[in-house]
C-alpha cells in the first residue's frame, strides 16, 4: 500500500503564529456575548418647566459593531427634585433624539426629592453610527420647575445578538 502526502499549501505554522488570541472577532462571540462597554460619571445639570421632554444634557455615545446588537443602558442619578406644588415629574431616554421604550422615573407630590434613581433600557439601534443616549426630563403635573442634578453615571453595553 502506498501512502501519498502532499504538503499545503499554507503554512500552518506560520497562520498560528499570525492569530491574536486575546482578541476574538465580534462576529464570532455568541450571542448574549457583551462586545463592548463604555461609562462615564457626567451631567450638567438641569431644570424645566415644559409638559414636553426636554433634553437634559446628559448622554453617552456608542458606537455598535453590528446592525444586529442591543444596547443595554444602565443610568444612575443622583437626585431629583420635583420642585413645584401638586406635580408629577418624568425622566426618560433618548437615542438620537427619539424616546427609547423602556423605564421611566416618576416623582409625584410636592417638593419631592428624590436622592438616588436608576434606570435600564434595552435598545436595537440597528446601526454601526454612534448612537448617542442622553436622559430627558418633564413636568408631567401642576407647577414649578423639575431638577436634574448634576450627579449622574451612565453605562451603555454592546450585546451581541
Amino acid at each position: 500500500m502506498t501512502i501519498n502526502v502532499t504538503k499545503p499549501s499554507v503554512n500552518l505554522r506560520e497562520k498560528l503564529n499570525e492569530l491574536d488570541y486575546d482578541k476574538v472577532p465580534f462576529q464570532k462571540m455568541p450571542a448574549g456575548s457583551v462586545l463592548q462597554v463604555v461609562s462615564a460619571f457626567t451631567g450638567i445639570g438641569a431644570n424645566t418647566t415644559s409638559g414636553t421632554f426636554v433634553a437634559s444634557g446628559t448622554k453617552l455615545s456608542i458606537t455598535p459593531s453590528s446592525t444586529a446588537s442591543k444596547i443595554l443602558g444602565f443610568f444612575h442619578i443622583s437626585q431629583l427634585n420635583n420642585g413645584g406644588p401638586g406635580g408629577e415629574m418624568r425622566v426618560v431616554v433618548y437615542r438620537n433624539g427619539t424616546l427609547v421604550p423602556g423605564e421611566m422615573i416618576t416623582l409625584f407630590n410636592n417638593y419631592q426629592v428624590l436622592t438616588s434613581a436608576s434606570m435600564n433600557v434595552l435598545d436595537s439601534p440597528a446601526t454601526t453610527s454612534a448612537a448617542e443616549y442622553e436622559i430627558y426630563l418633564r413636568r408631567n403635573s401642576g407647577t414649578g420647575p423639575v431638577y436634574l442634578q448634576q450627579d449622574c453615571h451612565i453605562t451603555l453595553m454592546e450585546i451581541a445578538q
